[in-house]
């Protein structure tokens, strides 16, 4: 390793909802790559190919919400992610890793005027390439189904969010020029989040 290094990046992302039902919404979003500066040392070695830079990739996807009352909301969507066309991550490189799809499920109901409770799962194919198994002993990120809970309220001077996302046990075994390399991890997030509508 090279220590603790960081980096600066740009990107964008559009998106857009639709009412067109008044029980039922439609979404769209597109989150274009984003591009980071290079991490000193990596261009020597991990991150070769790519200069030193490891992108997030571009993503887009849609996705439809339900209300059947003014109490429950219940949502579906599908996104791409392109981990393959991503600097760092992608195609000849260190982790080669395979794009995505990811479908999530999810539902929000409010238990009063202030409190909301949620509950969603994830499930997307794996994407990690097999004879690149070796280099991914650095990402620790390479589960593939997720279960998440959540709490939300509402305070007169915004909105606070906390949500526990836990990331079922994936186990995987290097094949080729990885062979001997099995990885297996199980993770768990916590995030907290505040929000202020304008």
């Amino acid at each position: 390793t090279h220590g603790n290094q960081w980096a600066w990046g740009y990107g964008y992302a559009l998106g857009a909802t639709w009412k067109f039902l008044p029980q039922w919404t439609a979404g769209a979003s597109l989150i274009s790559e984003t591009v980071f500066s290079k991490l000193d040392g990596y261009e020597d070695d991990l991150l070769a190919v790519s200069q030193g830079r490891l992108n997030l990739p571009m993503r887009f996807g849609f996705g439809l919400a339900y209300q059947p009352n003014e109490k429950l909301k219940l949502g579906f969507d599908v996104q791409r992610i392109n981990w393959q066309d991503a600097d760092g991550f992608g195609k000849d490189t260190a982790f080669n890793w395979n794009n995505q799809t990811v479908y999530r499920v999810g539902v929000d109901y409010q238990v009063n005027d202030v409190a909301s409770i949620r509950m969603g799962y994830s499930h997307a194919n794996r994407f990690l390439n097999h004879e690149y198994a070796n280099a991914n002993i650095y990402t620790n990120a390479i589960a593939h189904k997720a279960l998440t809970f959540g709490y939300g309220h509402r305070f007169a001077f915004g909105d606070l969010n906390l949500a526990y996302e836990y990331d079922f046990a994936t186990a995987e075994n290097g094949t080729g020029q990885s062979y001997g390399s099995n990885l297996k991890n199980r993770n768990n997030t916590l995030t907290l989040g505040f929000s202020k509508a304008f």
